[in-house]
């Protein structure tokens, strides 16, 4: 008897196959969602839905005001009393569009690249697809398109009626749409597969974990230079007429651009205009198809050679390069001294939970994901201070009341406590869920749940001293203040710290997530949704109390010093509540929290 191997399919019928297998897969994983999970997802969609009818109605209502008649009369005098204003905004109108699809370009750009990696290289069945009988370009295609379902969705959904909306605007027909299709299902292909191309190569010099780490920290790092630039365009570059706004619209229409192509391509086909169409939409066509058709022909190559460098670099043993006795003595040596000096600044806290805060500590510059985090936090903290130091509040020394410098304190304390929370968000993060699985190693250790819980909270809470020491001294220098004024903040930065870190703490004990696999997703949707309204509830008490029962001394100034004393009495009874709570609920909590 003679057997028969099945032929190989080809890549089309492979491509079919797995996006049946894909389409099954995400099929029965919305079916047996909890009924929670899906009637979140149909609200979803609601929303979606209304801001796609929104931005449609809006794109259309603007664009027929700007060519309506009256619009045009007010325009012209306008234009009478400031020279250079333009009188016409139909030429600015026709590049809308390129305007449009340059920026969503520009942000597919940044978006995608982070998602083809995740979905090349580091999805889960990544290792199946590519040791099963179907051809790597198969697998390639129906990966790089995976990744696209977000951009897709969200291009079709919020693009898609913008630029109808524009097209009835403009009094465009039938064929504006169709072309509005054509554009909208070639735009991600040049930024994904550019990226896609990049990506491959990334792989084969470095971990695929690495480079999204790196990619992230970088996207941070765009997002922070953005939004120091929307706060100081006015020190940058003055201001900005309108004539000089729609000069920057219309100089978007680079003529070397793909997004410029796909624009003039859309204004062409509203008009009716053939040639014109067939020029820049054919030359955009191809550009995205040759661009993706290049990432076909890499694929063969370096995506299986990429994925097998990610299989066999996760099983080597890196060797630890060969030191001499004399750097080993100095590393042993200060490893030995920051272990005293823990040791010394925690001096009365029990060994196991200096060596679990040592531990955490250690762990936490290993993941570059945590720095990406603090960057745009943290710019929005500095531009904060730096409006509080050039400020114009005096606090004029001794002719100030007591509430008034209490009320001037808040400033400062406010802003170190904000960007003490987020390096507290970083550090302590989720709490024990930072442990994920390692935490049943953790249990079976001769350590207590109350122990682990002290640990966890003074590693949350270590940021606020060191923030509110290093900004109250500078803000203090600064702006003048008395050195009341000074240990007023202080006291208050740290009181709320040891709130917000228990808070935090209580949050990841009640609603723990130990089986997490993305760093990202540590934190529970129930901890997520009820942590503004702990931290809202618990500040927005403590600020009213240390400065609105001090505010009751315009009605008995005789009593103000009372109504100071009570003011703080509240924190301090809140935050030991809070703490209180927090430390005894936690500890009972992993007490009994058992292995599912």
């Amino acid at each position: 008897m003679t057997s028969h191997a099945a032929p190989p399919l080809g890549v089309l019928p492979a491509v079919a196959l797995l996006a049946q297998l894909r389409w099954r897969v995400a099929r029965n994983s919305l079916w047996r969602r909890k009924r929670g999970a899906q009637v979140m997802l149909v609200v979803g969609l609601l929303v979606l839905g209304g801001a796609a009818y929104g931005l449609y109605w809006i794109s259309r209502m603007t664009v027929r005001l700007l060519r309506s008649p009256s619009f045009n009369a007010a325009l012209e005098r306008a234009a009478r009393e400031t020279p250079g204003l333009p009188t016409d905004v139909g030429s600015y109108l026709e590049v809308l569009p390129s305007a449009a699809l340059l920026v969503v370009t520009l942000l597919l750009a940044l978006a995608t690249f982070n998602g083809v990696l995740s979905s090349l290289y580091l999805a889960g069945d990544v290792d199946m697809l590519l040791v099963a009988p179907v051809p790597v370009r198969a697998v390639f295609i129906v990966k790089f398109f995976d990744a696209l379902a977000a951009p897709y969705a969200l291009l079709f959904v919020l693009l898609g009626p913008f630029l109808v909306g524009y097209g009835q605007g403009m009094r465009f027909g039938t064929a504006f749409l169709l072309a509005a299709f054509v554009v909208l299902a070639c735009l991600p292909l040049v930024p994904a597969g550019l990226g896609a191309l990049l990506v491959m190569a990334a792989v084969r010099v470095m971990p695929a974990h690495r480079a999204r780490e790196l990619v992230g920290i970088l996207g941070a790092l765009l997002g922070a230079a953005l939004y120091l630039v929307s706060q100081f365009t006015r020190e940058l570059f003055g201001q900005i007429g309108g004539g000089r706004t729609l000069e920057a619209l219309q100089r978007t229409d680079f003529p070397l651009l793909p997004s410029s192509w796909a624009g003039s391509a859309l204004v062409a086909a509203g008009r009716g205009e053939l040639v014109p169409l067939l020029l820049y939409g054919g030359v955009f066509v191809f550009v995205s198809a040759g661009v993706f058709g290049a990432c076909l022909v890499a694929a063969e190559r370096l995506y299986y050679a990429g994925w097998s460098n990610l299989a066999t670099e996760t099983g080597r043993v890196r060797r630890p390069p060969a030191r001499s006795e004399a750097d080993v003595a100095r590393r042993v040596g200060a490893k030995g001294e920051l272990a005293k000096a823990l040791s010394a600044t925690l001096g009365g806290i029990p060994a196991p939970v200096r060596a679990m805060v040592a531990k955490d500590l250690r762990t936490f510059p290993r993941d570059l994901r945590h720095f990406q985090q603090l960057v745009i936090p943290l710019i929005m903290g500095g531009v904060g201070a730096y409006r509080l130091f050039v400020g114009d509040l005096e606090t004029g020394g001794g002719t100030f009341t007591m509430v008034a410098r209490l009320v001037a304190a808040v400033a400062p304390a406010a802003l170190c406590v904000f960007i003490a929370l987020i390096f507290s968000s970083a550090l302590g993060g989720s709490g024990v869920n930072r442990e994920g699985r390692g935490y049943w190693l953790l249990k079976t250790a001769p350590v207590s749940g109350a122990q682990i819980v002290a640990s966890k909270l003074i590693v949350a809470y270590l940021p606020y001293p060191v923030v509110a020491v290093l900004l109250l001294t500078v803000t203090g220098l600064v702006r003048g203040l008395t050195l009341a004024d000074v240990a007023g903040s202080l006291a208050l930065v740290l009181l709320l710290g040891l709130g917000n870190s228990s808070l935090t703490l209580l949050l990841g004990v009640l609603f723990p997530r130990l089986d997490w696999d993305d760093p990202n997703k540590q934190v529970s949707a129930r901890a997520g949704c009820l942590a503004p309204l702990f931290y809202g509830t618990y500040l927005g008490l403590a600020f009213a109390a240390v400065t609105g029962l001090p505010a009751l001394t315009y009605f008995a100034p005789q009593l103000e010093w009372l109504f100071v004393g009570l003011g703080w009495l509240v924190v301090v009874g809140l935050t030991a509540l809070v703490a209180g709570v927090a430390l005894s609920v936690g500890s009972a909590r992993l007490e009994s929290l058992e292995l599912e």
